[in-house]
């Protein structure tokens, strides 16, 4: 859906003696030219207040992302030193393994 809006637009001329004129209520000028410019500040306004609301919800999603994505870090960090951990105690475990067959080889051998 595309949003319209009701207001005309006011076609001022070209020249900046033409846009106070109009403002001032001469040359062409009238109380509904300045109650139109009040209806589209009020609008524009209310524009404004709408885009501040979506960007704080965006500003409170990246929040929330961020925090999601500092703890998966960290838990990666810390599932990636214990697995460094296991795989050093895998290590020592196989090599005493292997140094105690070496060990009984020997002693059997003689």
């Amino acid at each position: 859906p595309v949003a319209t809006s009701l207001l005309r637009t006011i076609r001022l001329g070209g020249a900046l003696a033409d846009v106070g004129a109009t403002l001032s209520g001469g040359a062409g000028g009238s109380n509904m030219d300045w109650a139109e410019l009040e209806m589209k500040i009020a609008y524009l306004n209310q524009e404004v207040e709408e885009a501040q609301a979506a960007l704080a919800v965006q500003y409170r999603e990246v929040e929330e992302h961020m925090e999601r994505a500092t703890l998966a870090e960290n838990k990666l960090m810390d599932a990636e030193t214990k697995l460094e951990a296991a795989k050093q105690e895998g290590e020592e475990q196989a090599f005493l393994a292997t140094s105690l067959a070496s060990f009984a080889d020997g002693r059997v051998a003689a």
